[in-house]
């Protein structure tokens, strides 16, 4: 950020922390390549950039009131913006570990399953639901509502008048009881 950007944002930083929305919007708007250049220089354009560019210029926008008219503007800016980068850096990491783009790779890409795979998931499905069944009916309820339902644990008590506590309790010792009843059976079968 050179001298005189930090001269125009700070004055309009300070206008806009008095309410004036004008000055605001000119903020942003002359904010939009300093942040840009920021992440295009330390992510070597990636995929997010786009993405952080906006994180980064909504953080700006929720921190707006924590920054202090008697100090630079530009070291408080930075900070943000270094903060918010390595946010999104971390975020891109985690979803290129478990996700891919290729769609090409995704179309061609053999199917994996059998013709048995089908008939065998439906008899752990059937048997599943028979060894839930057959449990008694507190655990039944829970493990229904928790597991078939994917209700959360507050609406599984209010629903069935019970703790919080009390509903994970029985949920343990149902899933304690399938365990035992299924074990060899749902690996070996």
């Amino acid at each position: 950020m050179t001298a005189s950007q930090e001269a125009e944002f700070r004055g309009l930083m300070q206008q806009a922390q008095a309410g004036d929305q004008q000055a605001y919007h000119a903020l942003l708007t002359a904010l939009v390549p300093v942040v840009r250049r920021y992440v295009e220089q330390r992510s070597s354009r990636a995929p997010w950039t786009d993405d952080a560019v906006q994180d980064i210029l909504w953080a700006l926008h929720q921190a707006r009131h924590t920054w202090n008219p008697s100090r630079p503007f530009a070291p408080w800016c930075y900070a943000l913006m270094q903060h918010r980068l390595v946010d999104a850096a971390r975020k891109a990491s985690r979803v290129l570990k478990r996700e891919t783009s290729d769609d090409t790779a995704i179309a061609t890409a053999p199917d994996q399953r059998g013709p048995d795979d089908d008939t065998r998931q439906a008899e752990v499905r059937a048997r599943v639901l028979d060894e839930v069944d057959a449990l008694p009916p507190r655990q039944r309820d829970v493990v229904r509502l928790l597991k078939l339902e994917e209700r959360p644990v507050r609406e599984v008590a209010g629903r069935l008048g019970m703790s919080e506590s009390n509903v994970k309790v029985t949920a343990h010792r149902a899933y304690r009881v399938l365990r035992e009843r299924l074990g060899g059976w749902w690996h070996g079968a």
